[in-house]
């Protein structure tokens, strides 16, 4: 039989050694095999094999025979346990530490030097690795090349202990800042009033709460009224009449009170202010007035927070006896029975003035609340030194007290609420704004609702003074049509911004005592009787003409070009206070141009605002959500300039405009925006709602506050990164959402990295000595 071509291309083999001798692989010893066609020809020769392997220099799908070199044979083992047992070695802390969710790190050292989170490589590793220097040198092909890799492997294991550790010693010194800085409220507060006791104060704003809540559900706030001020007072009860007219309640049920924190605490010469977060859930809905029946709303129970603050003049003291928050005199004990009465008829003391007890004067939603430093505001240093007692406080009540009648003025077409708190040539263009149009219609906004009030400026001038407050609301946009049907005009609430520009007569000063009593007569203290009159009925003063009070002038945009003029203004002002401070001739303030007057009444700006379903314990309406604290970048510290620190709701909608820079937001960006969203305590149904809001509006970037300088777009950024990285990193689709607002604002994605990295390597410092600090604070608690 002709041997076929396969038979012959069959090397010849060799003959057979003794086992002893052939220390091959294991398994690699050929055995005899007997070729089909050959079966009757004797023992056929071996044959060949084909080895392949992934190592340089061994020969891909190269023949291989049977002896080998000794060497060669021991690294077939030696090369993957090596690398086996290094990998364990030096991955395993790591994956530890990330299973423990970084309770594997050790904290920071007592010296505060750097620390590194992971100790050297042990005698095994030490070890194996001379083992693969040796193997590098008897085979560079092999030995070399997996050299470099575990020395890759120990450096990036290093690198990442470094890194895990950092991100741990952020997430320890968010928390340590936090209990810093209530620690040192607290110290502060019984410096002044020894007699202090925070779990006291706690339990009785649990109590205020609960009483609020339960008269907004019976729409009868006469219980809580004693502590409100004038600005939370008419909120809730213009509120509470728009229900009325609609026939509608607010039902409230389940209601507990899951946690009191305080946040933060104020001092300046006019006030101490107490933040205090509170965490409840409730079952909230609507129904009809008349029958009870449900119409709209939960019927579950939701969890929502609020940060509710609290005034109280430097030098009052903790009351031993009931207060205002009982429904009691604080001076005289006497119990309130007027309603809104502002001086005690048995003590004659002014009741909210906040000498002997606190008085509740802002709720906001804690996605919406920012700490804010007065002595910051553009301007407030340098009007403070011609009318001492001038205080923010006051400010921003009578601003609320203003939008909430403006907002009932516009709603019932009737001008009379704002007769009291703006000058005529307002009311004259009010007046007309509030006519029906040529078609008969005319449009207004509903279930309005506050997110924040902030003073933007405080400018002299001559013959009026000026503030700019801004204030952030949200509103259902309603036609009123020629046959009285009453037809919505949007899909959902608007936000809007617009800025109150409130003057006051040169030389007048302020009545700290009353400065909560904003809708009150500033001259004899009396209530009012109708809400329509501007002069009072008592002692015959003048209410709306800027003589005693700051009075309504115009109603802008806030992002309007007189806003923006008058914030540079007031900052110059105060980088040269002493020289533009100096009195001259009749005791006036030098030379302060005033802003033109006139400008659109209309608000048009968006953003920040609440949701559409009013409730007692929001600013307007409550907006339950998740059970998640407001971000770390919500609050800074007390004693810090934080006047310009913005809210997350805020950043958020900034991060909205610019994923809807293309028109369209698709499921990615949806999820990165949600997970923003509950890192920062803001609801899910808030993240949806400012979506819909922004995307409706049509404006997007021209509807929000616009950055004034380059400088305040980088800090917005800056802002935004530090939010994101309370936990030390940011995660992928946080870093596509700050690369895209920073491509917004003409960064680069290079310039934006390195202005994360720089904020991590501040972030990380400050973490640091806020553990170091925390060290050193007394471990028992205060006396109760």
């Amino acid at each position: 039989m002709k041997p076929s071509p396969v038979q012959d291309r069959r090397p010849t083999p060799e003959p057979a050694r003794p086992a002893a001798s052939s220390p091959g692989f294991p398994g690699d010893r050929p055995s005899p095999q007997i070729l089909p066609e050959a079966a009757t020809r004797g023992p056929a020769p071996l044959r060949e094999r084909r080895h392949t392997t992934a190592f340089p220099g061994w020969g891909s799908d190269a023949t291989a025979r049977d002896h080998r070199p000794c060497r060669h044979s021991t690294a077939w083992w030696v090369v993957p346990v090596a690398a086996s047992l290094l990998l364990t070695v030096l991955v395993a802390p790591t994956l530890l530490a990330r299973a423990g969710g970084g309770e594997g790190f050790p904290g920071p050292s007592d010296s505060g030097g750097g620390g590194g989170g992971g100790g050297g490589l042990d005698g095994d590793a030490i070890y194996l690795l001379l083992r693969l220097i040796e193997l590098s040198i008897e085979q560079p092909l092999v030995g070399i090349p997996l050299l470099i890799l575990v020395i890759a492997i120990i450096v990036y294991s290093a690198n990442e202990g470094k890194e895990r550790y950092v991100d741990y010693t952020i997430r320890r010194g968010t928390q340590a800042q936090g209990t810093l800085e209530r620690a040192n409220a607290e110290r502060r507060l019984r410096e002044r009033d020894p007699a202090w006791n925070q779990a006291r104060f706690l339990t009785r704003v649990r109590q205020a709460f609960t009483a609020i809540q339960e008269g907004w559900s019976r729409a009868d706030l006469a219980k809580a009224q004693a502590f409100l001020s004038d600005g939370v007072y008419d909120r809730f009860q213009i509120l509470l009449r728009e229900l009325a007219e609609a026939g509608l309640r607010d039902h409230l049920e389940e209601l507990k009170v899951l946690d009191t924190t305080l946040r933060q605490v104020e001092s300046d010469p006019g006030f101490d202010t107490v933040h205090v977060s509170i965490r409840a859930s409730a079952t909230n809905y609507r129904v009809a007035a008349r029958t009870g029946k449900w119409v709209e709303g939960p019927t579950t129970p939701e969890v929502f927070e609020e940060v509710w603050s609290f005034l109280r003049r430097p030098g009052a003291r903790t009351l031993a006896k009931p207060g205002l928050l009982e429904g009691f005199c604080p001076n005289c004990s006497a119990p309130i029975e007027i309603v809104r009465v502002a001086i005690c008829p048995v003590c004659n003391s002014y009741l909210r003035s906040g000498e002997h007890d606190w008085v509740l004067a802002d709720i906001t939603q804690a996605c919406e609340w920012t700490a804010t430093d007065p002595a910051a505001i553009p301007g407030m240093k340098t009007f403070q030194r011609a009318d001492p007692g001038f205080n923010v406080q006051h400010l921003e009540d009578r601003a609320a007290v203003i939008f909430w009648r403006h907002a009932l003025a516009e709603r019932t077409g009737d001008p009379a609420p704002m007769r009291k708190f703006a000058l005529d040539r307002f009311m004259e263009g009010l007046t007309f704004r509030l006519k029906p149009g040529e078609d008969g219609t005319r449009s207004f906004y509903t279930r309005c609702a506050v997110g924040a009030v902030v003073v933007k400026a405080v400018l002299p001038g001559d013959p009026f003074d000026r503030v700019f407050v801004e204030v952030a609301w949200s509103g259902r946009l309603q036609e009123r049509q020629a046959d009285g049907r009453v037809v919505q005009a949007g899909k959902g609430p608007r936000r809007l911004r617009s800025a109150f520009v409130l003057v006051r007569r040169h030389g007048v000063t302020t009545e700290v005592k009353a400065s909560l009593d904003s809708s009150h007569c500033p001259n004899c203290g009396a209530p009012e009787q109708t809400g329509q009159e501007f002069v009072c009925p008592y002692c015959d003063t003048v209410l709306n003409d800027g003589s005693r009070d700051w009075t309504l002038e115009k109603l802008l945009s806030a992002t309007d070009s007189e806003v923006m003029a008058a914030i540079r203004q007031a900052r110059d002002l105060d980088q040269s206070r002493a020289k533009a401070m100096t009195p001259v001739a009749g005791g006036s303030f030098g030379p302060a141009p005033a802003p033109a007057a006139g400008g659109s009444p209309v608000p048009v700006a968006a953003t920040t605002g609440a949701h559409d379903r009013p409730g007692p314990g929001s600013s307007g309406p409550v907006s339950p959500g998740p059970d998640s604290p407001a971000g770390p970048g919500a609050a800074a510290p007390t004693g810090t300039a934080v006047s310009r620190v913005r809210a997350p709701l805020q950043l958020l909608e900034w991060l909205v405009a610019t994923m809807l820079a293309d028109g369209v937001i698709d499921d990615r960006e949806m999820v990165r925006l949600g997970e923003f969203g509950e890192r920062n305590g803001i609801p899910e149904a808030k993240v949806r709602e400012t979506i819909v809001a922004l995307r409706e509006s049509g404006r997007r970037f021209d509807s929000l506050p616009v950055p004034e300088s380059p400088e305040e777009a980088r800090e917005m950024l800056r802002e935004m990164a530090a939010m994101a990285l309370a936990d030390g990193r940011l995660s992928d689709d946080e870093m596509t959402l700050l690369t895209a607002f920073g491509k917004r604002i003409a960064l680069s994605p290079v310039d934006v990295k390195m202005l994360i990295t720089k904020e991590r390597t501040r972030l990380f410092q400050e973490a640091r000595r806020a553990l170091q600090n925390l060290k050193a604070l007394p471990r028992d608690p205060p006396p109760a």
